[in-house]
């Protein structure tokens, strides 16, 4: 049983009436038709997912934004659940993550069911898919232009320290940095590190911005969008199951630029997996 979960909050288009309307009509077309239920000011995220649950739900297809997607994924934590993504936020990390663009393809991706079982990841309680993002260069990368050269002269390095899997400790000065389990490498560079960021290694990768110059920052500004920091000159590479950012206090941690907490914060591998319908188009 398909069951359609819709949040119009996170529609950045025009005429939402209308795109549902075609939304309808194109799940009769390709035979996925199912229970659909829109969330209001009422009828919140969390009681239509426990609807669809007691109705017997099979795919639970979310139409809404990275937030609305967020939002779901841990009330389905330890249900025999499928999960689909419509995006209707055309800015939508994960959906060129899971390779779905825009309505008649990702519909079409519905009934493709193409299903990977995804690695979840965990910041304090928070279950995610994509990454967790922090630092000076994250908050210029959530702008919709270039870095800002007058804010990047005027920016320090912070000095953070983590703890590895429990086995080592790093400390320096960071510029920035990411906890990534999955990520979209639409804006990466030629010659990124494609080893980064899959959803199905079982294991994060902490990239980290370090000793390198304002110059370097600067000419690669285009493509810092995609958080692909290990890019820059000076940056470093881990790869753990769990990490905990110790110190400093109140840094804000971002997911899909979406301020989520702050440190001191742990953020391993969950020990669920994720099932999820992906397209043919995928990023991993």
């Amino acid at each position: 049983m398909y069951y359609y979960l819709i949040d119009p909050k996170r529609y950045d288009g025009r005429n939402f009436e209308s795109l549902q309307t075609r939304l309808l009509s194109l799940i009769g077309e390709y035979q996925v038709s199912g229970e659909t239920a829109r969330v209001t000011s009422i009828r919140r995220i969390e009681d239509l997912v426990a609807t669809a649950i007691a109705h017997g739900c099979k795919t639970l297809v979310v139409v809404g934004g990275d937030q609305t997607l967020v939002e779901v994924i841990p009330l389905c934590k330890n249900k025999n659940i499928t999960i689909a993504f419509i995006p209707l936020d055309s800015q939508s990390e994960v959906a060129r993550i899971i390779g779905v663009d825009d309505l008649d393809q990702a519909v079409a991706t519905v009934a493709k069911r193409r299903v990977v079982n995804m690695d979840l990841a965990k910041i304090n309680d928070r279950l995610f898919i994509s990454s967790v993002n922090f630092g000076f260069l994250e908050k210029q990368a959530q702008k919709p232009r270039a870095i800002n050269l007058r804010a990047l002269g005027g920016s320090k390095p912070q000095i953070m320290e983590f703890d590895i899997d429990g086995s080592y400790r790093v400390k320096d000065a960071f510029f920035a940095g990411s906890i990534i389990n999955s990520r979209d490498v639409s804006l990466c560079p030629t010659g990124y590190d494609k080893s980064i960021g899959s959803p199905m290694d079982g294991v994060l990768d902490l990239v980290l911005v370090s000793n390198t110059s304002r110059y370097d920052i600067w000419k690669n500004r285009k493509v810092l969008g995609g958080r692909c920091f290990e890019v820059l000159s000076g940056s470093t590479v881990i790869r753990a199951k769990k990490i905990k950012i110790e110190a400093p206090r109140e840094v804000e941690l971002y997911i899909s630029g979406l301020l989520v907490a702050s440190t001191p914060a742990t953020i391993e591998l969950a020990k669920e997996k994720l099932k999820m319908i992906v397209g043919r188009d995928r990023q991993f």
